[in-house]
């Protein structure tokens, strides 16, 4: 893993498509587990996380329901069923990023996080598919909320929960 940059935003979440190189500017399909931060402590962090991954088992999750999020209710998602270890693991990673970063937006994390894939493209799941997540990636994106969506995002950490 190369040094991470103070002045990065992050963004943890499960990756469902594969991703060359561990770069993109169009997001793949992906289960965001936690929205995006800063920190002064990138490096640290990346020890922190694999830590929470080896205590981790992998999680099981099913699609449910199609619905529209977004300030204008627009934004087509695969809602994911509610899940007791998805949510723990949710808390979890939101403790660490509260005690060394400092989250953008807590508007939907806590009892406020409702897991759910974006539709990025025409492949979708059925509702009722199990999918495990057996991974979550801490993704970096340059400074900055503008245009965020098209700038280079990398995933810059790999940890691999318990089997």
């Amino acid at each position: 893993m190369s040094e991470l940059s103070p002045d990065s935003n992050f963004l943890i979440a499960h990756v469902l498509d594969p991703v060359y190189q561990d770069e993109f500017r169009s997001w793949p399909r992906h289960i965001t587990l936690m929205p995006w931060f800063d920190t002064a402590y990138p490096d640290s962090l990346t020890t922190i996380l694999q830590n929470l991954a080896h205590t981790t088992r992998q999680i099981e999750v099913q699609i449910g329901e199609w619905d529209m999020f977004g300030p204008d209710h627009d934004v087509p998602v695969q809602r994911v069923e509610p899940n007791r270890a998805l949510n723990h693991l949710h808390s979890n990673l939101l403790g660490v990023v509260q005690e060394h970063g400092s989250i953008h937006s807590v508007k939907f994390t806590g009892s406020n996080y409702k897991p759910h894939i974006t539709r990025q493209s025409m492949q979708t799941y059925e509702k009722g598919d199990l999918l495990i997540i057996d991974d979550f990636c801490l993704i970096e994106s340059s400074r900055g909320r503008k245009d965020r969506e098209h700038k280079l995002k990398t995933i810059v950490g790999r940890f691999a929960l318990q089997s």
